[in-house]
C-alpha cells in the first residue's frame, strides 16, 4: 500500500550510521539482519510503513488500535534499514520471520523519536526563528495573523496548523494540528533547505503530551485562552491546563506571551518561567511616568487629548475593549517592526545613534522586540483586543451567550438546521471513522457540545464515515491457532479454511489470505485462510534415475524402497515402475521404485567336433562270460 496523503516532505538528510545512534541514545540492537550493523546507515525516520521510500528507519510503537510493529515487515519490504520499537514490539518481531535488518530497542519510542528525528534532519529548528500558539480557540486565527505580518515584512515563512501546512507558498491541507515528531522534523529540514526564515505553528495540548515537539525550543510561545475541551483526552482540566503550561517553561521556549483576560492566563502567567517579566503586573496599573513603554499601536486623537492604545489584555476603570480594524493596526505594527528589522536599522544609546552592523544585527535577530510585537499583535487579535480606547461611555452589553447543541443521532441535514435555529454558524469538516455512531450521523463538534460560545460563531461539525479500516496482519507460515490469535488482536476473525499441496509448507501452516496480507478490512470482518494439507502432489518418476527419483521423493516427506529388474528395454538405474500413481499421497507413505539393471552375458555355444566325455561307454561290447580282462 502507499499513502495518498499530500506532503510537503522533500528534504533526504545525510545517510547516518546506526553505530552513532546507538552510541548517542539509549538504544540496543537485538537484531543485526545478518552481522556488521555498525555500518548500516539511514536517512530519515518514518512512522508510517506507508510513507517508507527506501533507506529510512522505522519507528514502530503503540498506537491507537494496533501495535506499529506488525507493519514492520511491510516496512522492511518497501525499503526500510532498520527498525526502532519498544519491548512490547520486541516480542512481537520475535514471534514472527527475522526481518533481516538490524532492530534497535528503547523503552518509550515516543518520548525518543523526536530528538531522534532531529539529530538525523540536522536539528532545522536551530535555523529558523520560531514561533508557537497554543490555547483552546483563537490558534489558527492567530498564526494566520503573525505569518501575515512577517510576509509583509518581507520575510519567507513556514506555516503549521489545523487548516494547512505552508512551506513558502507552496501548501497542502494538515491532518493534525501538530504533526507528529518524525514528520513535523522532515518538515522543518524542508523549510531549511527551501530558505524559509520563519516558522509559524498551533501547538496543541495532544502534541505536548505526546512528545511530539519535544527537540524545538521557541523562540516565542504564545497563550491565547483556556476552556473546557479535549477532556476526552485530559482527565481533568488541570491535567488539560497543566499540558498548556508545559511549553512556558525553559526547556520548551525562551520568551512567552499570556494574555491574562481570564483565570487561566493569570495563572500561567504567574507560574511561567518565559512570560517576559514586564506583563506580571496588575494589567489595568497604569504605567508610571519615566519608565520605558512598552510595545503600542497608532494613537488616536479625540478631543483636544491623544489617547495611545496600549496593548493591556483588560479596560482599566470605566473603559471598554474596542475592536480595531486589523486592516489599521496590522500595517502601523509591520512599518514599525519592519524598520527596527532592517540590517541599518539604527540603535539609540547614551543620546546617540549608530548604524547596526549586519553581523551584530543577525546575532541580536532572535532577541529583538518586533518578535514580541509580531506575537502580541496575532494573539491580541485573536482574543478580539487590539486596542483599548479610554472613553466615558458606558460599557457595552456583554455579548449574547449559546450552548452548543447536542446533535447526537442527527445527520448533516438535521445537525444543520439544529445550529442555525441556536443562532451559530455550522460548518461540516471531513468525516471521522466510528465504531459505535452510523455511518452519516453526528459525531462530534468543535467547540464541543455543551459549550457556551457567542450567538454567530461557527461551529465545526464532523459525522461518522463508518468503522475505521484495519490492516490485514500478515499470518502466512503460522499454525492455524496462531493465525486465529493473531487476527484477533488485530479486530478481526478467522474465516473459512481451504486446504491446498504445498510441499513447501509445513502441513497446517498458513500459505495465504484472502484478504491478502496488508490489505484493509472492516474491523470484526472475517479473513479466510488457505493452509498447507497433509498430502503431496507425487509426481511420475519413471525415468528418472534413482538418486533423482529418490531426492523428490524426500522433498515431498515420503518414504522410498528400491526394487531391481533386469531388463533390456530401459536404461540400468533408471526407474521404470512406482507402487503409487501420480496424483494426492499422504505425506510419510513408502513409494516402492523399480528400477532397472542390466540382464546377465549369454554363455558360449559347444563345438561339432569336440570329443565326447571320458565316461561314455564303448560302441562294442566285450563277448558274453568275458570281463574285458583278458582272463579266462
Amino acid at each position: 500500500m502507499t499513502s495518498s496523503r499530500p506532503t510537503l516532505r522533500t528534504a533526504v538528510p545525510p545517510p547516518r550510521r546506526l553505530a552513532e545512534l546507538v552510541g548517542a541514545y539509549p538504544l540496543t540492537v537485538v537484531g543485526e539482519g545478518g552481522g556488521g550493523w555498525e555500518n548500516v546507515t539511514v536517512r530519515g525516520v518514518r512512522a508510517d510503513n506507508r510513507e517508507i521510500t527506501g533507506g529510512e528507519l522505522f519507528a514502530a510503537h503503540t498506537g491507537g488500535h494496533v501495535h506499529g510493529a506488525r507493519f514492520a515487515r511491510a516496512a522492511v519490504d518497501a525499503g526500510a534499514a532498520a527498525v526502532l520499537t519498544d519491548p512490547e514490539g520486541r516480542e512481537l518481531l520475535s514471534a514472527g520471520d527475522p526481518l533481516g535488518v538490524p532492530v534497535l530497542v528503547a523503552d518509550d519510542v515516543p518520548a525518543l523519536l523526536g530528538e531522534l528525528a532531529a539529530a538525523l534532519y540536522g536539528r532545522p529548528a536551530d535555523r529558523l526563528g520560531t514561533f508557537a500558539v497554543t490555547g483552546t480557540n483563537g490558534k489558527t486565527t492567530t498564526v494566520f495573523m503573525v505569518e501575515h505580518a512577517l510576509r509583509a515584512l518581507g520575510r519567507r515563512t513556514g506555516l503549521i496548523g489545523t487548516v494547512e501546512l505552508r512551506v513558502g507558498d507552496r501548501a497542502v491541507p494538515a491532518t493534525l494540528t501538530t504533526p507528529q515528531p518524525a514528520d513535523l522534523q522532515a518538515l522543518l529540514a524542508t523549510m531549511v533547505a527551501e530558505d524559509v526564515d520563519d516558522l509559524v505553528m498551533e501547538v496543541s495540548s495532544h502534541a505536548l503530551a505526546l512528545h511530539r515537539v519535544d527537540p524545538v525550543v521557541f523562540d516565542v510561545a504564545g497563550f491565547t485562552n483556556l476552556t473546557q475541551d479535549h477532556l476526552d483526552f485530559h482527565e481533568t482540566l488541570e491535567d488539560y491546563f497543566d499540558a498548556k503550561a508545559d511549553l512556558f517553561t525553559p526547556a520548551r521556549s525562551r520568551r512567552g506571551v499570556v494574555l491574562v483576560d481570564d483565570e487561566w492566563g493569570r495563572r500561567l502567567a504567574e507560574r511561567s518561567a518565559t512570560v517576559h517579566p514586564g506583563r506580571r503586573r496588575h494589567p489595568c496599573r497604569p504605567r508610571r511616568h519615566g519608565h520605558r513603554p512598552g510595545p503600542r499601536l497608532a494613537g488616536a486623537r479625540r478631543g483636544r487629548g491623544r489617547h495611545r492604545h496600549h496593548l493591556h489584555p483588560r479596560p482599566p476603570r470605566r473603559a471598554h475593549a474596542a475592536r480595531a480594524a486589523t486592516a489599521v493596526t496590522t500595517p502601523l505594527a509591520a512599518a514599525e517592526a519592519t524598520r527596527m528589522m532592517s540590517p541599518t536599522a539604527t540603535a539609540t544609546r547614551a543620546g546617540t545613534q549608530r548604524p547596526v552592523p549586519a553581523e551584530e544585527d543577525e546575532g541580536r535577530k532572535k532577541s529583538r522586540w518586533w518578535v514580541w510585537l509580531l506575537a502580541l499583535l496575532g494573539l491580541a487579535a485573536a482574543a478580539g483586543i487590539v486596542a483599548l480606547i479610554v472613553t466615558n461611555e458606558e460599557e457595552p452589553p456583554p455579548p449574547e451567550m449559546v450552548a452548543v447543541p447536542d446533535m447526537t443521532g442527527m445527520d448533516q441535514v438535521e445537525a444543520r438546521q439544529e445550529l442555525e435555529e441556536a443562532g451559530l454558524e455550522p460548518s461540516i469538516v471531513d468525516d471521522v471513522p466510528s465504531d459505535t455512531v452510523e455511518e452519516g450521523l453526528f459525531v462530534e463538534s468543535r467547540p464541543a457540545v455543551g459549550t457556551e460560545i457567542e450567538v454567530g460563531e461557527t461551529v465545526e461539525i464532523a459525522f461518522s464515515s463508518g468503522p475505521e479500516a484495519v490492516e490485514v496482519p500478515n499470518v502466512v507460515g503460522m499454525s492455524q491457532d496462531q493465525a486465529a490469535s493473531a487476527l484477533e488482536s488485530a479486530g478481526l476473525a478467522s474465516g473459512s479454511v481451504q486446504e491446498v499441496n504445498d510441499p513447501s509448507a509445513a502441513p497446517g501452516d498458513v500459505v495465504a489470505t484472502d484478504p491478502a496480507a496488508g490489505e484493509s478490512a472492516a474491523p470484526g470482518s472475517r479473513v479466510n485462510l488457505t493452509v498447507a494439507s497433509n498430502f503431496a502432489d507425487l509426481p511420475d518418476l519413471t525415468g528418472q534415475t534413482e538418486e533423482e527419483a529418490s531426492a523428490t521423493l524426500a522433498g515431498l516427506d515420503l518414504n522410498v524402497r528400491i526394487t531391481q529388474q533386469e531388463t533390456a528395454d530401459a536404461e540400468p538405474g533408471t526407474v521404470i515402475q512406482q507402487s503409487h500413481p501420480a496424483g494426492a499421497v499422504e505425506r510419510g507413505t513408502t513409494v516402492a521404485l523399480t528400477v532397472a539393471v542390466a540382464p546377465p552375458e549369454p554363455s558360449p555355444e559347444p563345438s561339432e567336433t569336440s570329443e565326447p566325455p571320458p565316461d561314455e561307454p564303448s560302441d562294442t561290447a566285450p563277448p558274453d562270460g568275458d570281463n574285458g580282462s583278458g582272463n579266462d
